[in-house]
């Protein structure tokens, strides 16, 4: 496996209770950040050691195992790993030099519940707070439609 550690941003550096404040509606309290990708997704570890991953794209809370070491040292299915952490987007975003700043994230111009692509042209560099508040509200607000439903997203 590959070093994990490339595709996530440092924990330390972020307000992990700032990210996470508008998406307690989906993953309620007993929760905590145990990693933040690149992806503007996060891995999250509750009370009884279960391990989750928080799909921004998608607005939706997977559990990944119930071993929070399961991730970190890379034991789990490869294929979880492009799936949580887009290994290959990522490689392709940095090849093309868009490279993140402190406390940014690859979030999608059009997120993939609404059609969005999974490629570099529908992916730009945002501020880790934005990117989660914003799409915190955007599924919250979208939770609950029915499949199909038609939204216009109005902007300020």
């Amino acid at each position: 496996m590959e070093d994990l550690s490339h595709y996530l941003i440092q924990t330390e550096l972020v307000d992990t209770t700032k990210v996470l404040s508008t998406w307690n509606w989906l993953i309620q309290s007993d929760k905590a950040i145990a990693a933040l990708t690149k992806m503007g997704d996060a891995v999250l570890i509750d009370n009884s050691n279960n391990l989750y991953h928080l799909d921004t794209g998608l607005g939706e809370l997977y559990l990944l195992g119930q071993d929070r070491y399961q991730f970190l040292d890379g034991t789990l299915n490869p294929d979880v790993y492009e799936d949580i952490l887009s290994l290959r987007l990522v490689d392709e975003l940095e090849a093309a030099n868009k490279y993140l700043e402190t406390n940014q994230v690859y979030p999608f111009y059009q997120l993939p519940l609404m059609g969005g692509a999974y490629a570099a042209d529908n992916i730009y560099c945002l501020d880790i707070y934005e990117h989660f508040g914003l799409t915190g509200e955007i599924h919250l607000q979208l939770s609950g439609l029915p499949d199909g439903t038609e939204v216009i997203l109005k902007t300020e």
